[in-house]
This record gives C-alpha cells, structure tokens and sequence, in this order.
C-alpha cells in the first residue's frame, strides 16, 4: 500500500513486477527476526533501503531519495501506530495502514492549501464584490501608487481615465491605461489605488501583495 501510494503521489506508473519483487524482500527481511547474532538482527534497518531503489529506482537520483525517505516515515508511522493501540487483527490493520497515509497526504498539502487559500482576498471597491487574488509579480506602480488589473468586464462610470504608461511583461514592453477610481477595499482595510482593465483576466483582480499584507 505505502509503495502503490508513493507512486501515486509522485504521479508515476509504477511497475507492477518491481513492487512485487520489493514485497518478496521485505517477506524474506523477516527471517532476520530469528537470526542468532544483533548484528544481522539489526540489518532489517536498513532493507527498506533495498525495496526502495528497486521499487523506485529512477534517473533522477534526488526524486529515488526522496521516495526512500517517505517510506521509512509511513513505515515508523505504522508500526507507531500499531503499538500504540495495540492493533492485533487484520481489518484493523488495514484502517491504521489508511489511517497513516490520511495523515501524510494531509500533512503534504496542508501548506499548499494554505497558502492558495491565503492568496485569495475579498476585495470591494464601492459596491464591487469581486474576489481578489494575490500575484508577487503584480508590482505595477504609476506616480508611486500601486496599479491593480481588473477584469474588463468591470469597467464602469465609477473610474475615470487618467493616462497611458508602458509597463514590462514576461513578453515585453506593452501600453496599459491608467484608471482613477473609488478606494480600494481588501479585507476591510482600504487603499489608494490606480485600475488598469484587462480583457483576457480570467480573474476578478488581481493585486500585489503588498496590499493584501
């Protein structure tokens, strides 16, 4: 299961005669429970690492690693879990092995969703209710007062045309017109801000972040 969700979470086929080939080693691994010396006893440490390379094994040595590394973790996970509630029949077995990886895809995404979900402001200018979307790269300034794009379908009487100014894309230079408009709302805190309208935005608007600080 933890092999399959590896693959699963790394976008990646998988093949079918490399898990197996993994699931015969960590059978075969449990022999070294009965050997006599601590030594050998101590090397199904490090059998993970076999089942690893041969159900990951890739070109890209970093992604190999990593994959290794999420193993162990759902691995000591289980195990945790296992002697902690002292899981000792089958259906259990398989809720405690659903259990852990429940909580690694939460763990993984957490700070994606997050930070998506932080991207995303609602944003009110007069009677506007538009959702607002945060952009880094949305550091347009015109007379030293932050310029922010509308979607075209927005344009009204409300905002009134001020002036063209060339502004740098990733394709270049291109012409922008510069709208006055009403104060800019963004979580209750309002801003003095010029407007530019888009045709092609597939967002309401879009703003800098440092106006959603």
């Amino acid at each position: 299961m933890f092999i399959k969700f590896i693959h699963i979470l790394f976008k990646e086929k998988g093949s079918i005669i490399r898990i197996i080939i993994s699931l015969i080693i960590s059978l075969l691994s449990l022999l070294l429970f009965f050997a006599p010396s601590k030594y050998i006893y101590n090397l199904r440490y490090f059998v993970g690492i076999i089942i690893g390379i041969i159900a990951f094994s890739k070109k890209n040595f970093k992604t190999s690693i990593i994959q290794i590394v999420i193993y162990y973790l759902l691995n000591i996970s289980f195990i945790g879990t296992l002697v902690i509630f002292n899981i000792n029949n089958m259906f259990l077995l398989f809720i405690s092995a659903f259990f852990v990886i429940t909580l690694w895809i939460i763990e993984s995404y957490k700070t994606t969703f997050i930070k998506q979900n932080s991207q995303h402001k609602k944003i009110r200018i007069n009677k506007l209710k538009l959702n607002g979307y945060l952009d880094s790269g949305c550091n347009t300034y015109c007379d030293s007062i932050p310029v922010v794009f509308v979607n075209e379908k927005y344009l009204n009487f409300d905002f009134t045309f001020l002036k063209t100014m060339e502004v740098l894309t990733i394709n270049g230079y291109n012409s922008i017109d510069i709208y006055k408009g009403p104060l800019l709302y963004v979580d209750k805190k309002e801003y003095v801000v010029y407007y530019s309208f888009v045709k092609s935005l597939n967002k309401d608007i879009i703003i800098s972040n440092d106006l959603g600080d």
